[in-house]
């Protein structure tokens, strides 16, 4: 089933609606002139009819009848090509070369789909034109990856003089906005006059309107902060190691279907989005600091390393949000832009800990239990530190597995009659694990009250019996859960089962709930959204959100999930 997942969800990747980039090789079809024309009726222009053939794409087609992407766009408006993939034995009305011309359109420089990615600079509608017999400038179509930044490097003038000459109330820019590139004369006359080397009179009318855009400016955002004012429109990017090339990363693809799914559900809400997926697989970055400034946030990558390229590459006013990777907590101790998801380590034997501590009744024993001539893991280390440092009186018991057949007497031997015996074990050694647990069930059975706390991840071990957890009163603190008896965990089941036939795993819930609570607080907060993260507490279907600000750094989620083992053998949550 984890094969349909993947084919699915590689699909999705290449062909949905959302803007997805993906690294991989492709071999076109050849394309073959059509013989057949047709004549539009109402404007006479006269266009190819085209058959479609397998591995045929826009790009080879483009190149083939020497027209621009644009212009097919624009000749095939029901087919929705900019936004839905291309059909085999689709018709598309290729526009004859003459009526380019007569458009005053430039043949468009097109190669292969993987050239298309690498360098969508190529891809762009230009045309000179005159004005008046004295305005000369190319006039170029604005692509849903570019920014001003880009487009004024592209063409080697300031963006300035594009907002000057174009009337922009800003460097914010819409797909298929047509933007005026001013030409010699021309641009000669806009740089004079951004310099001040114009009339006295029309310098002064310059800073004055400049006056009065910085004043409107602060105005928009002061309403912003007031009022709380929400965007309806994110545009967001998500970098993961798909792998695409070779064989695909089945965790990642069903993060990216959450993400879908979250996206979905938010649409009928009223939230718009944008998404563009990009894969960093085997180290590589394939974004520039323009398409990081123009996402609202990034989600993703997900290795400490990747997530340090990401930061070196991007700029600090980007977001950044480490979904999985708990080691990636450090880089937010000391870069603003950071969000950090996954709950560190440190926090969850803290809180498991603390939970004991309010567990504690009057006369209960604390026994630690701890693998014998065995260098703990860092978690274990951990755990033991937080005992340690809790003030809590507690005894402990260290031993070699080969020494557990009177474990559970010694443990006897230090507990109190009619008082509840806490049990730690600071252990990820699964064979340690399983004897200590065996142990404390036959105590258990004997109708001694027990209760013991184990790092998370216990719940993955497969040799220890489910039932021994019950048993014991398993406690466990961890940043992930899912309770399948909520109502919103059961419409999500449906929903995904509906779309993907298949089961979601952890993954898919985290791409959901990531995805969902990162486009609701980017929407409700507007351009400050960053600034209001940090105090809110909200629950997801897996994950609970809580974020701290770092003092020289950004944002660590602090929120934890108690799982209860009980008797009565449910698994539920408890906070």
């Amino acid at each position: 089933m984890k094969r349909n997942i993947a084919i699915i969800s590689a699909l999705l990747l290449l062909c949905s609606g959302f803007t997805a980039l993906a690294q991989q090789e492709y071999v076109a079809t050849p394309v073959s002139i059509s013989k057949e024309k047709v004549k539009d009726k109402d404007t006479g222009i006269v266009y190819y009819s085209h058959p479609v053939l397998a591995k045929q794409t826009l790009f080879s087609i483009a190149k083939a009848y020497g027209v621009t992407l644009e212009e097919i766009y624009e000749a095939n408006p029901t087919l929705h090509l900019d936004t839905e993939p291309l059909q085999q034995y689709q018709i598309l009305r290729i526009p004859e070369k003459s009526n380019s011309i007569q458009k005053g359109n430039a043949v468009e420089k097109s190669g292969s789909a993987e050239e298309a990615v690498n360098a969508p600079s190529q891809s762009v509608n230009e045309t000179t034109q005159v004005q008046d017999g004295k305005d000369e400038y190319l006039t170029h179509v604005v692509k849903w990856y570019e920014d001003l930044a880009g487009i004024a490097k592209k063409y080697g003038i300031s963006q300035d003089v594009i907002i000057s000459y174009n009337s922009l109330s800003g460097s914010t820019l819409t797909k298929r906005q047509k933007l005026r590139i001013p030409q010699g004369n021309t641009l000669a006359r806009e740089i004079a006059k951004l310099s001040g080397s114009g009339s006295g009179e029309e310098s002064k009318e310059n800073e004055m309107q400049a006056d009065a855009d910085n004043v409107s400016d602060n105005i928009s955002e002061k309403l912003d902060e007031i009022f709380g004012i929400t965007k309806k429109e994110i545009d967001f990017s998500l970098i993961l190691p798909f792998n695409s090339a070779k064989t695909p990363s089945e965790n990642n693809l069903d993060f990216y279907s959450g993400v879908l799914l979250a996206m979905r559900d938010l649409e009928k809400e009223g939230i718009k989005t944008e998404i563009s997926v990009y894969d960093c697989a085997e180290g590589k970055m394939p974004v520039s600091a323009e398409r990081f400034a123009k996402s609202d946030f990034v989600i993703g990558p997900v290795s400490v390393q990747d997530i340090g390229n990401a930061l070196n590459i991007s700029e600090e006013s980007s977001v950044i949000i480490s979904p999985l990777d708990p080691k990636a907590a450090e880089l937010a101790a000391s870069r603003r832009n950071i969000v950090h998801v996954p709950t560190p380590a440190d926090l969850q034997c803290r809180d498991l800990i603390a939970w004991m501590k309010q567990e504690l009744g009057q006369g209960d024993k604390v026994i630690l239990l701890s693998e014998k001539n065995v260098t703990p893991t860092e978690n274990a280390a951990l755990l033991m530190k937080h005992l340690s440092e809790s003030e809590v009186e507690y005894s402990t018991i260290s031993y070699g597995i080969l020494e557990g057949k009177d474990i559970s007497t010694v443990i006897e031997s230090q507990s109190k009659e009619n008082c509840t015996t806490h049990i730690v074990i600071a252990s990820e050694s699964e064979a340690f694990v399983n004897d200590a647990i065996r142990n404390v069930n036959l105590l258990a059975y004997k109708g001694l009250p027990l209760s013991i706390y184990c790092l998370s991840r216990v719940r993955n071990f497969e040799t220890i019996e489910v039932e021994n957890f019950h048993s014991c009163k398993l406690h466990i603190s961890m940043p992930y859960f899912v309770n399948y008896d909520s109502p919103e965990v059961q419409r999500f089941l449906m929903q995904y089962r509906a779309l993907f036939n298949t089961e979601p795993g952890q993954f898919a819930f985290q791409g959901y709930d990531i995805t969902r609570y990162f486009i609701k607080k980017c929407s409700e907060g507007g351009r400050f959204w960053l600034d209001k993260l940090e105090g809110s507490t909200e629950k997801g279907l897996q994950t609970n959100f809580r974020f701290t600000a770092q003092e020289n750094g950004g944002y660590i989620n602090t929120a934890i999930r108690r799982i209860l083992y009980g008797s009565d053998f449910s698994i539920r949550m408890v906070n």
